[in-house]
């Protein structure tokens, strides 16, 4: 299979850009399409989901470090210098990155193809090389070269995800995501800071707001059988 061919089925969301660079920005959006990468489990590999999710309910390490693959590796600014040394089991416990993390990780429970290698899945479902540039394209044609970097954008790949007026469920909803993009201004304990279209900021609870470059497991087959292959690192 081609790795265009892997994009099929890819979940269509809604980029909106915003133009202005502070937390009280103005001005309208630029929106471009963009896709997740999206794509059904095989079987085997939706088992092994199951069994990782509820190893991390139970907080059950070893159980987890049963399912790496031999060759498992690190990825990202984060990983270890000297993995050809570690064994797979030490890789993971280098950079472990805490059961709470892990959970976030494996929340959104979609899979796509690895950019860099596209035999492996990775969760969340990854956005495309060129989908992260058209990212940072469109802030630098709007002279906002300081937020065209993808840490600077969130977004959410379920329905009718709440924007909240204050960092708080119980405060204003100002507005609904579906699956869309958007501007990611500050961020507190548990929420991220949002600039909507119409120029208001609100708040999104950080489990449903995804970041294109946050940390992601990834999985490999090996000898016909799904295993944990990657960790990939979130960028500072």
């Amino acid at each position: 299979m081609t790795p265009m061919a892997r994009w099929q089925g890819a979940i269509v969301l809604v980029l909106s850009i915003a133009g202005a660079a502070s937390a009280h920005a103005t001005g309208q959006y630029e929106r471009a399409g963009i896709r997740t990468s999206a794509m059904p489990l095989e079987r085997q590999a939706q088992v092994l989901v199951k069994e990782l999710v509820q190893a991390v309910e139970r907080r059950d390490r070893v159980a987890i470090h049963g399912m790496l693959a031999p060759g498992f590796e690190v990825a990202g600014p984060g990983a270890p210098r000297n993995q050809a040394r570690l064994t797979a089991r030490q890789r993971f416990d280098a950079v472990w990155p805490g059961w709470e993390a892990l959970r976030e990780t494996l929340a959104p429970a979609s899979w796509g193809p690895r950019p860099d290698k596209p035999t492996q899945l990775c969760a969340p479902a990854p956005l495309t090389a060129n989908d992260l540039e058209r990212i940072a394209r469109a802030a630098r044609e709007r002279g906002d070269r300081a937020r065209s970097a993808p840490r600077d954008w969130a977004y959410t790949d379920k329905t009718r995800v709440s924007v909240h007026a204050k960092a708080s469920p119980q405060s204003e909803v100002l507005a609904r995501l579906t699956r869309e993009a958007v501007r990611v201004v500050g961020q507190t304990k548990g929420w991220l800071q949002v600039a909507l279209p119409n120029s208001e900021v609100g708040f999104v609870r950080s489990e449903h707001a995804l970041r294109p470059n946050s940390r992601r497991l990834c999985l490999a087959k090996v000898k016909g059988l799904w295993r944990i292959g990657a960790y990939l690192v979130a960028a500072d």
